[in-house]
């Protein structure tokens, strides 16, 4: 009897073991045309401008940073100016009031979002082992959204982009694609088949010229992978500079790069079939 009891509470032991849930993250690969992917961020740049971005966020974010190369003043025209998911186009003029916050992130109703963006000078504008979440409380007031930005001559700007896309791709019954114990396999795909394609459409003028300049940087998903969460994050240890003796650990994901967004989502594994969340359409 004594046996009995001792199987019995091993198996059921075993049975909620496995049932145990976790959170797991799906990280996104991007690809994009006509951007230089750099250590710290895709940069496009023709005669008039640069743009620097990095999408690294929880559902990814394409706040962005425009240069004026010009010796004249740049006037981007937000009225006429859009992030484009999947075909549908987003204003980035919004006539609403905003909470105006620091680097780290910018909430509004609509999506809007920023990235954190380290610009102490142009050769290294993101510094990755500080970025850790968006969840930072800051002060906030109340402005109203411009419908024009300028960008004076020889200088840049953090433009306050949107957030790309907090859906959950799951196949339907593959428990190890989605709650994998390691690391699942990875999904690649073409930029026909990819399940988020997303754009920046900018219009912009730049001083004493009539004609407006219509500038357009394309992005999609080309791959995806599951991962569970004590799989993907790890300490690191920061070293102070004035003190060697003071160092403050801080936790990292080992998969950032800014070429990459990611999701967070909570789950167990189970034998069960498992209803098959939209693949990105919103």
């Amino acid at each position: 009897m004594k046996h009995f009891s001792l199987i019995f509470v091993c198996s059921l032991i075993c049975i909620l073991s496995s049932c145990i849930g976790g959170a797991y993250y799906q990280v996104y690969d991007v690809k994009s045309e006509g951007l230089q992917t750099k250590s710290n961020g895709l940069v496009y740049e023709d005669d008039n401008c640069l743009l620097f971005y990095n999408l690294w966020n929880k559902s990814g974010c394409l706040s962005f940073v425009f240069a004026n190369k010009t010796d004249k003043d740049i006037t981007i025209d937000l009225t006429r100016s859009f992030f484009i998911k999947n075909g549908m186009a987003y204003d980035y003029y919004q006539d609403q009031s905003l909470m105006n916050r620091s680097d780290f992130e910018l909430t509004t109703s609509k999506e809007l979002c920023s990235s954190y963006l380290n610009l102490k000078n142009e050769t290294h504008m993101w510094s990755p082992t500080l970025v850790v979440n968006s969840d930072i409380p800051t002060n906030s007031i109340v402005t109203t959204k411009a419908q024009y930005s300028i960008i004076p001559a020889k200088t840049y700007k953090v433009i306050h982009g949107f957030k790309i896309s907090d859906i959950i791709y799951k196949e339907c019954g593959n428990n190890k694609m989605n709650y994998p114990e390691e690391q699942s396999e990875t999904i690649n795909y073409t930029k026909s088949s990819s399940p988020l394609t997303f754009s920046n459409k900018l219009t912009y003028k730049i001083d004493g010229q009539e004609s407006c300049i219509y500038l357009q940087n394309d992005f999609w998903i080309c791959s995806l992978a599951n991962y569970p969460e004590e799989e993907i994050l790890e300490n690191i240890t920061l070293e102070n500079c004035d003190d060697p003796l003071v160092k403050t650990t801080i936790e990292v994901n080992k998969k950032q790069a800014p070429n990459r967004f990611y999701n967070i989502y909570e789950g167990v594994y189970t034998s069960n079939p498992i209803q098959k969340t939209p693949i990105f359409g919103e």
